[in-house]
């Protein structure tokens, strides 16, 4: 079952062009063996170039917010069940609309849908947070609810799309949201304040007796009564 977007050998003519592009570099092929390869190996895909990419994607996620600032303003949304109501529904809206364009336009890394993926994920994940609020948890399992929802969206959206940022986010929501986490390396360090390291415990030291001066170091006497 493939769950990205773009077909497996989509996928695999997107490598043969990067990998000819590296070779025409370092001079393995030449330029006119390049451009055979580029035409046998269309992917049929539209794609742009890193300039227009970043531009794209910071104009779509600019309307986005615009669109939800003026449907707030409007609406005049009340309350935090509405608000989440209004997450929920622009997160499905912007999800749907970037897969449709992919499907019917046929955009690779255009900035344009990556926006409307990104727009949509956050969003669905800050209405289920939003949700799970109104249950009065702890701050700390809300945190971690959050980020396993960022996590969990940032990953279908690498198998969906393919977006090698979207891995990394997932890893650093995991890292960031692991339960616990925190609490024990606070506990670690508040060990380490009472025992540092290099000292010996409390217990061995009550159970040496202090020599008179001048005195070598005698056996080890216990503390308590011999039983």
């Amino acid at each position: 079952m493939n769950i990205s977007l773009y077909t497996a050998e989509q996928e695999e003519r997107l490598f043969i062009r990067r990998e000819a592009r590296a070779w025409a570099r370092s001079g393995l092929i030449t330029d006119d063996q390049l451009r055979i390869i580029d035409a046998r190996t269309d992917p049929g895909l539209n794609r742009t170039n890193v300039f227009f990419r970043i531009l794209f994607f910071l104009f779509t996620g600019s309307c986005v917010q615009a669109m939800i600032g003026f449907y707030a303003f409007v609406i005049g949304i009340r309350g935090d069940i509405a608000i989440a109501c209004s997450a929920l529904a622009f997160g499905v809206v912007m999800a749907g609309l970037a897969e449709t364009l992919v499907r019917r336009k046929s955009l690779y890394r255009y900035g344009i849908e990556e926006a409307l993926a990104l727009s949509g994920m956050a969003l669905i994940c800050a209405g289920i947070v939003i949700f799970i609020s109104q249950l009065h948890v702890e701050p700390q399992s809300l945190i971690t609810t959050a980020a396993m929802l960022a996590s969990a969206g940032a990953f279908w959206m690498y198998l969906r799309f393919g977006f090698p940022y979207a891995a990394v986010i997932s890893v650093a929501c995991v890292c960031v949201g692991h339960p616990g986490g925190g609490l024990r390396n606070q506990g670690f360090q508040e060990r380490e304040k009472r025992h540092p390291a290099g000292l010996p415990s409390g217990g061995y030291l009550s159970g040496r007796q202090s020599a008179p001066p001048g005195a070598g170091p005698g056996p080890l006497r216990r503390s308590g009564p011999v039983s």
